[in-house]
Formats: C-alpha cells, structure tokens, sequence
C-alpha cells in the first residue's frame, strides 16, 4: 500500500534549476516588457507629451553682510528655505510689478509665484535666483526685474550691506529632464525581478511529477518508466522490463489513471505486450464504480501525468483506492518531458551513456 512522504520530501534543487532553464524565456520577455514599458513611459510623457518649451533665468547674486552679522562667532544668514519665501512675498512681487510696468506685459502676482524661484546651493552669501516662463522674452524681463528687487532687499535689510548680481545669467530653453536609459534599466529590472519571484513561488507551490524518482519516494510506489507522447521520442527503455517483471505471472492487467482526461488507449499501446492482456478503466476520481473492475483485476498500472498539478490529485486516488483494498503494483509517467528526463538522469533515462 502506498505511503505519502510529503513532510520528508527535500528541495529537489537540480529538477527546479532544470525546470527553471526550460522557463528562461518568460524572466527575458518580462524584463524587455518592463525595458519597454517603462522606457516607452518615460519617453512618451518626457518627449512626445512634454508641452510647450519653458524658458529659464538663473541670476547670481552676492549679499555683503554687515560687520553685526558676523560678531561673537555667529554668523547671521538667509537660509535657503527663506530667500524661497521672499521671492514670494509682496516686497518683491510689487517691486518686480513695478519695474515691469511699460513693458507690455501684464502679469498677475499669482504668476510671479509660479515663475519665480530662489535658493542656496553652497556659498551662504551667494542666493540664486530662477524665473520661468513660456516666453523667453518675459523671461529676460522679469529675470531684470528680480534682480533690481534684489538689490532693493540688500539696501532696505539692516543686516546687509547690501546686494550686487554676481552673474546675470542668458535666458536658455529648459531642457526635458529625459533619463530614457535609466528608466529601460529600472524597467528591466523590475521585470526580470517580478518574473523570477512569481517563478519561484509558482514552482514551490507546484506539486506536479517531472521524474520517476520523485513518484517513487513520493508515494512509496514504484515507478516503472516513462511515456513520451511524441511518437519521435524514444520509449524508456527500461519500462518494457521493469513492467514484465513488476506483472510476471499476470494476466489481466487494469490501467487507469488519475486524471480523467487521460488517453489511456494510447499509452496502453506504447506498453510491452508479452501475454499480457490490458484493460482500460476510467479514473477512479471521476468514476468511483470501477472499484469493482480494478479490484477484479490481476495487477493495477496506474498513469500518472507529468507536469499537471496533479499532487494531491494523485493523493486522493491513491486513498481511494487503499480504502477500496486494491493494490497498486506499478505506475508509469504519461506524456513525460524527453528532454527533462534526459539531462535530469544524465545520459538519458534509459538511454546508454556515451
């Protein structure tokens, strides 16, 4: 009688590399999709979908504080997070307002605060200043304008000396901040990553039969050969004798199955004849009532489909079967993978090494 060893069964770490080389091309796929998605998005959104060109002012500038500022080992400065804040005050949206009147150009102060941009990348005395628009013009005049209010700031701020432009920066086009090739690589891995994990789980979750061996210490029954339904496969050559022997002196030989779906005629055909006599009955799962028939029987062959998610599939029948009192001898490996088997078992399963 059979005997599950699920608990005790270990990773079989050479049938899960070798299934994973059969999968290789699904990690490939997933990472060009992912290359191809995420570079695709980048670019569409980045380039194709940019809009209009923005142009852009960055001016300069150095603040001279006053001897008071820099007393008794402190040292008074705007920091960056505040010369942002005053761009944006009323102080200098007036005095740019101001300065801009003539120009032509209309502008609100709700404008200015989208345009306007200031900070401190490294020199506490050296603030830069950004304007940008859509106009490389306005951009010109309103660049001019902040830097008048800045100098402004410098001579009414009690704390400076004042302010002068270090650089009066050209107004230049925005460039799109295109990182194509960092977006197809992150893209890529993410794919080849997500493939890999799904992989890894979807094959430790699967509980189907690739080879004799795990059959065999699986379920305590042992595993006669293998079948390969591509008639340009060789039969295992090792089942013809293992079946004469398994069955010697029987006769009526019931093969059933343990998917319904089986095409028993045709494996029934691929088996040794000798004076064997084989009879097809349909899988107990589907069909309970051929209990009587395999009970009847000389010897019980059971087929077993390779790769079909069918662990604990075969786990019930074989339970059904125990209850019914009927003994399997034998099972063999239908539809088998010639090409798994053969670098599985080295040489070949069955096969003569070179």
């Amino acid at each position: 009688m059979w005997e599950c060893n699920y608990a005790k069964e270990s990773l079989d770490l050479k049938l899960l590399i070798l299934r994973f080389m059969k999968k290789i091309w699904i990690p490939i796929i997933a990472a060009l999709l992912g290359a191809a998605v995420f570079g695709g998005g980048h670019f569409i959104k980045n380039v194709i979908f940019a809009g209009e060109p923005r142009y852009e002012k960055v001016s300069i500038y150095f603040v001279e504080y006053t001897e008071q500022a820099v007393n008794n080992n402190e040292y008074y400065y705007i920091n960056d997070f505040t010369w942002n804040e005053w761009v944006h005050t009323d102080e200098f949206l007036d005095r740019v307002l101001t300065t801009i009147e003539g120009s032509g150009y209309q502008v609100t102060k709700e404008e200015l605060r989208q345009y306007f941009g200031a900070n401190l990348p490294s020199d506490l005395r050296m603030p830069y200043s950004t304007v940008t628009t859509y106009d490389p013009v306005l951009t010109e005049v309103l660049g001019k304008a902040l830097e008048q209010a800045f100098v402004v700031f410098g001579e009414n701020n009690s704390e400076m000396n004042g302010i002068r432009v270090s650089d009066s920066g050209e107004v230049r086009q925005v460039q799109p901040d295109v990182r194509t090739l960092r977006a197809v690589i992150l893209g890529a891995v993410i794919g080849l990553f997500a493939a890999l994990v799904i992989l890894l789980i979807l094959f430790l979750l699967d509980d189907s039969v690739y080879v004799p061996g795990t059959f065999t210490y699986r379920y305590q029954i042992p595993m006669l050969g293998v079948l390969y339904g591509n008639a340009k496969d060789k039969a295992d050559g090792m089942l013809a004798e293992n079946v004469n022997y398994v069955f010697r002196g029987k006769k009526q030989i019931a093969v059933t199955s343990v998917e319904a779906g089986t095409d028993m005629e045709a494996a029934v055909k691929m088996l040794p004849r000798e004076d064997f006599v084989y009879s097809c009955v349909p899988s107990p799962e589907q069909t309970p009532e051929v209990a009587k028939c395999l009970r009847e029987a000389d010897g019980v062959l059971l087929l077993v489909e390779s790769g079909a998610g069918n662990g604990k599939q075969i786990e019930k029948v074989l339970d059904f079967l125990k209850t019914q009192d009927i003994s399997v001898q034998g099972a063999v490996l239908w539809n088998g993978d010639a090409f798994l088997n053969r670098i599985y078992y080295g040489a070949g399963f069955g096969g003569k090494k070179k």
